[in-house]
């Protein structure tokens, strides 16, 4: 299984799944340098499977265009949705996890390096806190300790009771002393149609396996 790797013509692949982020799908329609885009939306017709995830993010007219789209852009390739929900809160620290409600009502900072910084605070601040500080770093990148030492002195001059990250960037940070609690939020994943993407990843094992 591996991740971004569409844009590796030489690998063989038995399975292309490809995530399209209902909320912006195809920035402005250019590739870099003129766009976000790694390929062209007419690529699109190489997918076995079309998962549109944060669907649940978008207007329900919008996702139905957008399926529209990717259908005639593909139209073999089964077309199923995603969305992600909060699930709770871990303490970088360790300790307990708690519930999503421990946010309610709390000053916190958020720290990202995402692809969608937008989606990622909605969902922290859907859940009741008071966001006094954002910190927005380029997909993928990490920080160094004296990075993140001079953001949690901000955070806490403007009254955070708590840094909230990622899972994805939590496992990126270094440790650090933590004046107020660094927390990871965790989220699960649903996919609409999943029971039939699993039966057929397994009948593709199953034919590797007996090839």
């Amino acid at each position: 299984v591996l991740d971004d790797g569409m844009q590796f013509y030489q690998l063989y692949r038995d399975m292309e799944i490809v995530l399209l982020n209902a909320a912006d799908p195809f920035d402005n329609g250019w590739t870099f340098p003129r766009g976000l885009l790694r390929e062209p939306p007419s690529h699109l017709r190489r997918a076995s499977v079309i998962i549109l995830t944060n669907s649940d993010a978008v207007p329900s007219e919008q996702l139905d265009a957008l399926r529209i789209r990717a259908a005639r852009l593909n139209p073999n390739a089964p077309i199923l949705t995603a969305s992600t929900a909060p699930s709770g809160v871990r303490p970088l620290a360790g300790g307990a996890e708690m519930p999503v409600a421990w946010l309610q009502g709390r000053s916190i900072a958020t720290w990202c390096a995402l692809g969608s910084p937008d989606t990622f605070e909605a969902q922290v601040e859907a859940l009741g806190p008071r966001i006094v500080l954002r910190e927005r770093k380029p997909d993928h990148a990490g920080a160094t300790l004296q990075e993140l030492e001079a953001f949690m002195t901000r955070a806490t001059a403007l009254g955070a009771e708590a840094v909230v990250v990622s899972e994805k960037d939590a496992v990126k940070l270094p440790p650090l002393r933590k004046p107020i609690p660094f927390v990871a939020l965790k989220a699960s994943l649903k996919i609409e149609g999943v029971t039939g993407l699993v039966q057929d990843i397994r009948s593709r094992v199953e034919a590797l396996r007996h090839a």
